[in-house]
């Protein structure tokens, strides 16, 4: 290259600025004319004869460029303006324009993915076009640092997004034919490209090139950094879900680097996707990490959730950002519900909420029965009908005797038959025609599944179901949810009135009061009082022995339906050797003090489940989820060698399907000893592995820890030493025989049946349907019209025939009164006479 001398330099200067002058341009179109100038002149006076250019040879040059034809001069201009045009329109409007259409309208997270999952991305993605309006502005008169730094950190952020939408190419540029639809998936390429345009434009003009070197590295780092922050935990989270829903020890240790370091929300938010959730786009991480092509098996990523978290998926509010179209001028979410009918509660919905709820109770102290119904009103935000699900524990020994559905504001009872019968009505009419059934079914051990659809779009439905139970040790324990797909509405109280013919107290929420000749109260919780460990009524001065009472059987034949219950009490031997399963879930963590206190005092042998099964430590740290199918499998086996052996299972929830069922159903149902299995649930919860020993009838529930140490301490020693337990002995006579006792309302009838539906064979069955009880066998389904029951061979229960909350006192106490008041009248007149 040839050396310039300085008058060469100055005079090319003074031309510059001279033509910026005669072009009429300013800023950035004269920097660009003046580089182009520059550039064709070098080359010029490259051509000339000579060694250096001096102010004779540039003059030659400059007289053969003015010698230019006009249009050349113009077309430069016109280029310039051009490029002006397209870096603003490029690098500014369009990201922007994009951007904020993205986040209203989650137009690309229908097809591909949710670039904009939160407001921190959105402020990522609109700081791109901010920038560089800046640089192409006001930052120009700023120090050369601080354009460096913006330079580099839009470099940093739009070359992520550019790479993110890189895949998108082709189709990007086929859909520009349409409509020009392609430019939204084009702009986050076509901004990181001009995006290099100002960086390499304003390296070259600014003052201090080393300090705008230094602040570009800092910006891209800072780019970098933030994408890390934001992105990293969930893409890390993906790549390890990967690998931990694969078997093997690869993925036992994907789940063991998750329970290290994970992101919940993309945990959480994979759940939701997949084969079975309930829309089908992904996030940044999702899309970095499989693309949309891979659909990953929806039950095997809830699983790794448990067994990560240690809590069940949808015991969580779903996660945001869900399919978004626009109907009616309103945002609503659009979601498929891959569940519908089936026997799992499965994905929560958004936008389905129990918006009333309320529980009415009656508990009678002399036949030690209490009756409670339990009222639910569901509403439907959404603009299509959905079903709702959930599983709710019972009273222990309690049995579903009452189901009602409003249909058009009027009660309809439901029919009770066996479990195939009810499901394929409930089915029929629920999912094929979208009217109005709800069904119930027994799902565990005094557990019960509900479900009802179609909850109508902007509208609500309303059910109640009533339930039989016997008192325990003078407790009465309120139902409550284990497991739901449908949100609490705001603000919602649960509404529960108990009513007693003897005084009784609700400990931590309430006492009854006289009512009459009765007593009753009126409590309104909180909504957490509907889950979690619930509430339990408790009557006072109850005495230990019970009385003998009988009922008149309104099921029965006329010759036997006078029923007679009286009590008797039978030893129990001891069990030769106990073994304790404790689970090694997060769950159980707020026990281990007092578990740490009955493993030292107890003569229990102590397993822990935890990924491996191994003797109790003190020192162990809850995390997760465990399996707590292996450890069983190793109780169950520890135990039978012994002619009487018991197992007790404390857990929280286990809310994933058995991995090996067969081998831990072959120990159930094969060889001589069979041990008893009793589980006392330490941390409220859906348990699958519960529901499949409770199918093998295997599985008893061991007492409610409301002192924890104590009653564990207590309920392990009764284990070994033995213990007095409380039977019935059952009789039938006609009205004509005497009977001996007092007369209690018809619940002792249902209380009947509830024992002989436990059994099996096919009378159980009958039974069960006769008297109108949800059992192993047989459930609850309520239709529509009285068409829809004959034609699947139902018989809705009469109203006369359902079981209704007393009024107090109870009729066994009036009865009691008034036999003793007729009898010291006759009596006196005995006496006078």
């Amino acid at each position: 290259m040839k050396k310039w001398t300085m008058e060469a330099e100055y005079r090319l200067q003074e031309y510059l600025q001279a033509r910026v002058l005669r072009e009429g341009l300013d800023r950035e179109d004269a920097e660009e004319l003046k580089d182009d100038l520059r550039a064709h002149l070098l080359e010029e006076a490259e051509r000339l004869p000579g060694e250096r250019v001096d102010s004779g040879v540039l003059e030659e040059a400059l007289t053969r460029l003015e010698a230019g034809s006009e249009m050349e001069s113009e077309v430069m201009v016109a280029t310039s303006r051009w490029r002006k045009v397209a870096v603003w329109m490029f690098g500014v409007l369009l990201p922007a324009g994009v951007g904020i259409f993205e986040a209203f309208s989650g137009f690309c997270a229908e097809v591909f993915f949710n670039p904009v999952v939160d407001i921190w991305h959105l402020l990522l993605v609109l700081a791109i076009p901010v920038l560089n309006a800046w640089l192409l502005t006001k930052g120009r008169w700023m120090g050369s640092r601080w354009q460096g730094l913006a330079a580099g950190w839009a470099i940093a952020i739009s070359g992520f997004y550019a790479l993110l939408f890189l895949p998108l190419l082709p189709a990007s540029l086929i859909a520009v034919l349409f409509l020009g639809l392609g430019f939204l998936s084009l702009s986050p390429i076509l901004a990181w490209w001009v995006c290099l345009r100002i960086s390499r434009s304003r390296k070259s003009r600014v003052p201090r090139p080393w300090e705008y070197r230094s602040g570009w590295r800092w910006g891209l780092a800072a780019g970098i950094f933030s994408l890390v922050l934001l992105d990293g935990p969930g893409i890390w989270t993906r790549l390890q879900l990967e690998e931990a829903t694969q078997t093997g020890k690869s993925a036992e240790s994907a789940i063991s680097r998750l329970r290290f370091f994970h992101s919940e929300e993309t945990l959480l938010q994979a759940c939701y996707e997949g084969n079975r959730g309930t829309n089908r786009r992904t996030d940044i991480s999702g899309w970095v990490s499989t693309g949309v092509l891979r659909s990953p098996d929806s039950e095997k990523v809830r699983e790794v959730f448990f067994r990560v978290t240690g809590t069940p998926f949808n015991a969580l509010e779903p996660p945001r950002g869900s399919l978004k179209v626009r109907e009616r001028g309103e945002r609503v979410e659009w979601q498929f519900d891959d569940h519908l009918g089936g026997d799992d509660v499965a994905v929560r919905l958004k936008g389905l909420e129990l918006g009333e709820s309320r529980i009415d109770a009656h508990l009678d102290g002399v036949s030690r029965i209490g009756y409670g119904e339990w009222t639910m009103v569901f509403e439907n935000a959404t603009l299509r009908p959905q079903e709702a699900r959930c599983q709710v524990r019972l009273p222990r020994g309690g049995r579903v005797s009452r189901l009602t559905l409003w249909v058009n504001g009027e009660p309809r009872e439901a029919a009770f038959s066996t479990v195939k019968k009810v499901k394929e009505a409930y089915r029929e009419i629920a999912v094929r025609q979208q009217r109005d059934p709800v069904l119930v079914t027994m799902v565990g051990p005094d557990t019960v599944m509900v479900q009802c659809f179609p909850v109508p779009p902007g509208g609500s439905m309303k059910i109640r179901f009533g339930v039989t139970a016997p008192l325990d040790g003078g407790e009465w324990e309120m139902p409550r949810l284990v497991e739901r797909n449908f949100s609490f509405e705001e603000n919602l109280r649960h509404a529960v009135w108990v009513q007693a013919n003897q005084d009784f107290s609700v400990p931590g929420l309430g006492e009854g009061e006289p009512d009459g000749d009765g007593y009753a109260c009126q409590i309104m919780t909180p909504a957490d009082r509907l889950t979690g460990n619930g509430s339990v009524v408790r009557l006072s001065e109850l005495d230990d022995e019970p009385s003998r009472v009988w009922c008149r059987d309104p099921m029965a034949k006329v010759e036997e339906s006078v029923l007679s219950r009286s009590p008797h009490r039978l030893h129990e031997v001891g069990y030769d050797r106990v073994v304790v399963v404790v689970d090694g879930s997060v769950s159980m963590a707020e026990a281990a003090d007092w578990l740490d206190e009955v493993t030292a005092s107890s003569s229990a042998e102590f397993l822990l489940a935890t990924d491996q099964v191994e003797p109790y430590r003190k020192d162990y740290r809850f995390r997760g989820g465990r399996d707590n199918e292996p450890a069983l499998r190793e109780a169950i086996v520890r135990a039978r060698g012994n002619e009487r052996g018991a197992v007790v299972w404390l857990h929280g929830p286990q809310p994933v399907k058995l991995a090996e069922s067969e081998a831990l159903l072959q120990l159930l149902q094969r060889g001589t000893h069979r041990p008893e299995i009793f589980e006392i649930e330490v941390a409220p919860g859906p348990n699958r592995l519960a529901e499949a020993l409770g199918r093998e009838g295997a599985l008893k529930r061991g007492p409610r820890l409301a002192n924890p140490l104590r009653d564990l301490e207590a309920f392990l020693a009764e284990l070994r030493a033995g213990r007095d337990r409380l039977e019935w002995d059952w009789s039938r006579t006609s009205p004509e025989q005497p009977v001996l006792g007092e007369e209690v309302w018809d619940q002792l009838a249902r209380l009947w049946a509830i024992e002989q539906a436990d059994g099996r064979g096919e009378e159980v069955g009958e039974v069960a349907a006769q008297y109108q009880i949800v059992s192993p066998v047989s459930g609850a389904v309520v239709l529509e019209t009285d068409e829809q029951y004959r034609r699947h061979g139902l018989d809705p229960a009469e109203i006369s025939a359902v079981p209704h909350l007393p009024a107090v006192p109870e009729p066994s106490a009036f009865l009691l009164v008034l036999l003793g008041a007729s009898s010291m009248v006759f009596r006196r007149r005995r006496l006078s006479a």
